[in-house]
C-alpha cells in the first residue's frame, strides 16, 4: 500500500527514494506505476511544506500527536460523543431525510493536512464552510485521508476532471457514494 509505504518512511527515506524514481521515470525505466509514483512524489512535497519545527496547535478533541511519528490517525467516534452527535446532525438534516442511521463515524486526523489548512487560513482567514464529499473509490478514499484533495488525483469525474463538493448530502445520496 503506497499511502501506508509513505507515511512510515523518514523524510529522508522518502526523498532518496523519489529521487530514485524521478531519475529512472526522466530514462522511460518507470519501475512503478505512475499513480504510485505521484503518491510518493505527493508526499513529499507536502513534507517539504512543513516546518517540522514548527508547533501546530490542534483542536481540542483529537487525540495527542506529533509530525515526528505517523501523522495520520483513524479514530472512531463514541456514538455518545458530543462530536459523533452533531457529525450526524449535520448530516441527516442536510441529507433531508428523517430517519437515518449512521452506524460509525472515523475522525481523520492528518497534521499535514492540518498544518496547510492553518497556514491557508491565515492567509484566507474565516473562510471555511462544512461541505460534502462522496466517492465510491477506495483508492480515491485513501488519496483524500492521506493527501486532501489533489485535481490531479480526479480525473474522469462524473460531470468532468475535478473535485466536487456539495452544501447538502442529498446531492451525494443520488448516486451510491461512501460519504
Amino acid at each position: 500500500d503506497p499511502y501506508d509505504y509513505a507515511v512510515k518512511k523518514s523524510d529522508m527515506e522518502l526523498k532518496n527514494l523519489v529521487d530514485y524514481l524521478t531519475l529512472l521515470h526522466s530514462q522511460g525505466k518507470g519501475i512503478v506505476d505512475n499513480s504510485i509514483w505521484d503518491i510518493l512524489n505527493q508526499e513529499l512535497i507536502m513534507r517539504n511544506g512543513i516546518n517540522i519545527n514548527s508547533t501546530i496547535p490542534y483542536p481540542s478533541n483529537w487525540s495527542s500527536m506529533s509530525l515526528n511519528e505517523i501523522p495520520v490517525q483513524f479514530i472512531s467516534l463514541s456514538r455518545s460523543s458530543q462530536e459523533f452527535q452533531d457529525i450526524s446532525d449535520f448530516f441527516s438534516k442536510s441529507l433531508g431525510k428523517s430517519s437515518v442511521v449512521i452506524y460509525s463515524i472515523i475522525r481523520i486526523q492528518n497534521l499535514r493536512l492540518l498544518y496547510r489548512f492553518q497556514e491557508l487560513q491565515k492567509i484566507i482567514p474565516n473562510n471555511s464552510q462544512r461541505l460534502i464529499h462522496g466517492t465510491a473509490s477506495l483508492a480515491h478514499q485513501k488519496l483524500i485521508m492521506y493527501h486532501g484533495f489533489y485535481h490531479s488525483f480526479c480525473p474522469g469525474g462524473l460531470i468532468g476532471d475535478g473535485v466536487y463538493f456539495a452544501v447538502k448530502a442529498d446531492y451525494s445520496d443520488r448516486v451510491p457514494f461512501v460519504m
